[in-house]
């Protein structure tokens, strides 16, 4: 067989290849736009992976957020205004009277706290994709190459 031969591509092949090209295009354009950015991890899942200490300097963390230590620590919500700052587009409240070193050490801390949690959705994300992509690309072509495999049963 030489190797012009080898590499033809029959036309039921060339339609499983368009209609992966195009399935890919597709799976890529919905990915692109529904990618997590910072807008879309919860401040929760933040707050879940702050120290407790650090977590009781945010007033918002109290509601629905069990410390690190567990439901039996003690916990006193501070419901009191305090000052609001930005964090790659989370607005989070801070208690009253922290130093200014205090803030922008827990600032710092939820920045990281932040960019992990986006990490991991990220992450997530990717394989999801990946198996929206995977999954009927190998599942097409397997039921293809069955359909073949029966028809060259039956003519031969």
């Amino acid at each position: 067989m030489s190797e012009d031969a080898a590499m033809r591509l029959n036309g039921w092949r060339r339609l499983w290849v368009v209609g992966i090209v195009l399935w890919t295009a597709l799976v890529v354009f919905v990915s692109m736009g529904n990618w997590p950015t910072t807008r879309s991890v919860s401040q929760t899942d933040v707050f879940r992976r702050l120290a407790s200490d650090d977590a009781g300097q945010f007033p918002d963390s109290t509601e629905g957020y069990v410390p690190a230590g567990g439901p039996s620590r003690s916990w006193s919500p501070t419901p009191v205004a305090g000052s609001v700052v930005g964090i790659i587009g989370h607005r989070v409240r801070l208690i009253d009277g922290l130093a200014d070193a205090d803030i922008h050490r827990l600032m710092r801390t939820y920045h990281a706290a932040l960019t992990a949690a986006l990490r991991e959705e990220q992450r997530a994300f990717t394989l999801a994709a990946l198996a929206w992509w995977a999954i009927p690309t190998f599942t097409l072509y397997a039921f293809g190459w069955a359909i073949a495999w029966v028809r060259r049963g039956f003519s031969g």
